[in-house]
């Protein structure tokens, strides 16, 4: 097997690559390859296909094209040969002038014997991915795919005098969420910074200017970014002195650091040293309104036309709202996307700027998305939604994510709190948001969680994992009580700090799993802001309902209280058909805590306790 690049060479650097025999009669193997290898296989079917990549002067890949054949009869000595000049691009296409930011592919075979496929992740680094036609199989099933994520380009730049040309710019990266990102348009002057030293910067106006410096190989814009952010700096752009793309990181940022690859650098700098005055455009997009959640399969074989469309005839338009507890606050999230055959998926976190909402797309098809939000960018556990697949163009309703009231509640997909015997097994997320269907965990590194269950007033036992465990329970019919305390001890975990539920049921051995009588309540706090406050000396309308793990249920009873002082004292509200009203103070109170109690007509009860349910402002 031999690879060729775009340029029709044998190619230089490593790839990955994929080589299965349909009836398994050759080991499913994936790895990397050079410019050619030689496999002793035995006689059959083969699929095979490599990533074949083209990197820069830095060694990243900057573009790649995916070569294969699904399907290679081998009775004898066999020579094939992968050449990237027939693959075409993949463009998805917009109303916008949209950019990915990574993308992955995906090439899957399945056969007689054996079912086998390699997805590959790339970064925001590479500019192009290709893939070459394909004939259509005659036996098995073969699919290729290809996923993106779409936004408003984020930077644009070119030179504008004394010379016209575009400038390729992409921000460095951050330890502290977001970097600091041009928004708008502007035309600013270019000022050569050297090496950005204290000495390169002595006496050099900068202000409200681009800083433009050079970094040593190896080096970071640490320095030079403190440096000119000092002499007051209004954008920096930093290069570094060898050829091909940088990834460079900082620390932390208060003006948009942007890198340069070392040719474009260069250039810049050699026309600062002209001594002309060199002017830069930019035009930013800091937060993207809008985000095309997009998987394009191809069954049986790959077509020639790479290009897709994206319209409201073949969409789905939603409006989503990210909560958040300040501004500026970011989390994160990520979008799984599963083929009918596929029972995992390889998704990569983005970040998001909570206290917004955007218009997001998902094109129309038998995938399955699964989507996941995190309340911060340094969380471990997100929310997590409903599985959902898109068949139909249209308007889904807005979603809110990271709604309070965050607490423990049961959710359908997390699993189904059940006995069977004399075992009880609970799975009951303690972390779930505001919108039914939801749910989250604690993580007992940022947030803790702990659970107990008593049988007739006696410990049955306990577990650190909160709402999940499994528990050995008398046969006979008893009372139960499982009672589970979660804290949030993160900096940025402003909200639900801490919470303390009751659920009591009764239960006895039975031979069939049967679900517990696990009471839940919904919180509809009309009023909140994106940053989940309410306005204080005014009133908010609370909407109370309650459910089981099967769905909605009458309450036979239904109480809440509220504090203003983190669940010191508590008042109690009146509750009439699931609403109530609270009246918050002018002043002298920053967060509203609340406590629930609720009972159905089987005996069941939900007591739960939410200390800093939301904010007020």
């Amino acid at each position: 097997m031999s690879l060729l690049g775009r340029d029709g060479r044998p190619t230089t650097s490593s790839s990955i690559f994929m080589l299965q025999e349909l009836n398994g009669a050759y080991p499913d193997t994936y790895g990397y390859i050079g410019k050619s290898y030689t496999f002793k296989v035995p006689a059959g079917t083969y699929s095979t296909a490599s990533w074949i990549s083209q990197r820069d002067a830095a060694g990243l890949e900057v573009n790649t094209s995916v070569v294969g054949d699904p399907e290679i009869k081998v009775d004898r000595d066999t020579e094939v040969v992968l050449d990237a000049r027939k693959a075409v691009e993949i463009k998805p296409k917009t109303k916008e002038d949209s950019e990915f930011q990574g993308f992955s592919t995906n090439w899957h075979r399945e056969g007689p014997g054996t079912a086998f496929g390699v997805t590959y992740s790339q970064g925001w680094w590479t500019d192009h991915i290709y893939v070459a036609p394909t004939e259509k199989v005659t036996q098995g099933m073969f699919e290729f795919s290809s996923k993106f994520r779409l936004y408003a380009k984020e930077l644009t730049a070119s030179v504008t005098g004394p010379e016209k040309y575009a400038l390729p710019l992409d921000y460095a990266q951050t330890d502290s969420g977001l970097p600091v990102k041009v928004s708008g348009d502007h035309t600013v002057r270019a000022v050569d910074a050297g090496a950005g030293t204290a000495a390169d910067f002595a006496g050099l106006d900068v202000k409200g200017k681009v800083a433009v410096v050079r970094v040593v190989a190896g080096g970071t814009p640490d320095e030079a970014l403190a440096n000119a952010t000092a002499a007051g700096a209004g954008y920096v752009l930093a290069y570094r002195e060898t050829p091909g793309y940088w990834i460079a990181w900082a620390k932390s940022t208060t003006v948009p650091l942007m890198i340069a690859t070392g040719e474009d650098g260069a250039k810049l700098g050699a026309l600062l040293k002209s001594g002309k005055k060199v002017k830069l455009k930019m035009a930013g997009t800091p937060v993207s309104p809008y985000v095309y959640n997009v998987m394009f399969p191809q069954v049986g074989a790959v077509s020639a036309n790479q290009t897709y469309n994206l319209n409201s005839s073949n969409t789905v338009k939603q409006t989503v709202r990210y909560h958040g507890a300040g501004a500026g606050d970011v989390g994160k999230d990520a979008v799984y996307r599963y083929r009918p055959w596929q029972s995992a998926d390889i998704a990569t976190t983005t970040n998001v700027r909570l206290g917004t909402e955007r218009t997001e797309y998902y094109n129309v098809s038998d995938n399955r998305i699964w989507h996941a939000v995190y309340p911060n960018w340094k969380a471990n556990q997100p929310q997590w939604g409903p599985v959902r697949t898109f068949d139909k163009a249209g308007k889904q309703p807005t979603e809110d994510w990271l709604g309070q009231v965050v607490r423990p509640a049961t959710a359908q997909q997390a699993g189904l709190s059940q006995r069977t015997g004399d075992k009880l097994t609970f799975r009951v997320p303690e972390l779930s948001d505001a919108t039914p269907g939801h749910y989250g965990y604690a993580d007992n590194v940022l947030d803790t969680a702990k659970g107990k269950l008593y049988a007739d007033g006696q410990l049955v036992g306990d577990t650190a994992l909160g709402g999940y465990g499994t528990f050995t329970a008398p046969a006979a019919k008893s009372s139960y009580r499982l009672v589970v305390d979660t804290q949030r001890t993160a900096d940025w975990a402003a909200y639900s700090t801490a919470t303390h539920t009751e659920w009591s049921f009764a239960s006895a051995h039975t031979d069939q799993q049967t679900a517990l009588g696990l009471l839940s309540v919904d919180y509809d706090v009309a009023g909140l802001n994106l940053l989940n406050s309410a306005e204080a000396g005014h009133t908010s309308k609370l909407g109370l309902s309650v459910r089981n793990q099967s769905g909605g249920v009458t309450a036979s009873s239904l109480k809440a209280w509220v504090s203003y002082d983190d669940g010191t004292s508590w008042k109690e509200v009146k509750v009439k058909h699931g609403k109530a009203e609270l009246k918050h103070p002018k002043k002298d109170a920053r967060f509203v805590s609340l406590r629930v109690r609720a009972g159905d007509r089987d005996g069941n009860i939900v007591d739960q306790t939410v200390v800093r349910a939301f904010g007020l402002k």
